[in-house]
């Protein structure tokens, strides 16, 4: 859990790497690494690299193009 705590994003890819290299360990079922990705308080959904709900400028882009289409 510390390991995972101290990453800033983490694919699900890199957790299962982690856990069966450091522990030998691989569960049988995603969502054993997904409860423990949701404890580290990360999510299994790729992460965008910046957040575009911080960036006005994008927000309003996205605000046309969405208004756009209704």
């Amino acid at each position: 859990m510390e390991w995972l705590q101290q990453q800033q994003t983490c694919q699900l890819e890199q957790l299962v790497t982690h856990i069966e290299a450091t522990y030998g360990v691989v569960f049988q079922s995603k969502q054993s690494y997904y409860d423990l990705l949701h404890q580290a308080g990360l999510s299994w959904k790729k992460m965008q690299a910046r957040r575009p709900q911080k960036d006005e400028a994008q927000v309003a882009q996205k605000n046309t193009r969405l208004w756009s289409y209704s």
